[in-house]
C-alpha cells in the first residue's frame, strides 16, 4: 500500500471510529424507531465529517506558516536559559526561511474523507426529513 492510500486508510479509520462513538452515544444500537435511527446515522457521520475537515483546514493553515509565531517564542523563551558567550538568538526571518524548508504539505485526504462523511450525513439527513 502507497503512502497517500495509507493516509486515505488512517483518516477513515479514524471517521469510522468516530462515527461509532457518536452513534453509539445517541443510542443506535439499540432498536430505535427509522427516523430516529436515520437522525443518529446523520448525526455520527457529520461530527466525524467536521472533525476530519477541521484536521485537513488546521494542517493547511500549518503548512502556509500559520503557527510558525508559536515556535518561534517557545524556541526564543527557551534561548535566554542558554548561557553560552557565543551564543546568538535566532532572527524570526531566519527561523521562517529554515521552517520553509522543512514544512509539510497539508493533509487534503483528511478533507476528501470529510467530505464523504459530511456527503453521508446530509443523505441520512435527506432521507429522514422525506420520513
Amino acid at each position: 500500500m502507497d503512502k497517500r492510500m495509507y493516509k486515505y486508510f488512517i483518516f477513515t479509520t479514524i471517521g469510522v471510529a468516530v462515527f461509532l462513538i457518536t452513534a453509539m452515544s445517541r443510542e443506535l444500537f439499540n432498536g430505535l424507531p427509522l427516523a430516529d435511527t436515520l437522525m443518529a446515522l446523520s448525526d455520527g457521520c457529520f461530527v466525524a465529517g467536521v472533525l476530519l475537515a477541521g484536521i485537513s483546514g488546521l494542517s493547511w493553515v500549518s503548512s502556509r506558516g500559520g503557527y510558525d509565531i508559536f515556535g518561534f517564542g517557545i524556541s526564543t523563551l527557551k534561548s535566554h536559559f542558554n548561557h553560552s558567550k557565543d551564543f546568538r538568538a535566532e532572527s524570526f526571518y531566519d527561523y521562517k526561511v529554515r521552517k520553509d524548508k522543512e514544512r509539510k504539505a497539508w493533509l487534503i485526504e483528511a478533507l476528501v474523507v470529510g467530505a464523504v462523511f459530511i456527503a453521508l450525513a446530509i443523505v441520512f439527513l435527506i432521507v429522514y426529513l422525506v420520513i
